[in-house]
């Protein structure tokens, strides 16, 4: 363990500084894909929505014909 620590401390800023930014890339990598995922859904829940009101209205009219 003692010598696990010695060459973390043994690390340059220069290494730091990339391993810092892989992680960060990565994070706002998984970050943007979330995003994407988010929109395609909100996109398939607002199509499924638009579909149910014109079955909706559909049916009411039919209703409402027969009703006369």
């Amino acid at each position: 363990m003692n010598k696990a620590h010695e060459q973390i401390q043994q690390l340059s800023s220069d290494t730091v500084g990339k391993i810092s930014v892989g992680i960060g890339g990565g994070g706002t990598t998984a970050q943007v894909i979330t995003e994407w995922g988010n929109l395609f859904v909100l996109a398939g829940n607002a199509i499924l929505v638009a579909g149910g009101l014109y079955l909706l209205v559909f049916k009411v009219r039919d209703r409402w014909r027969k009703g006369r």
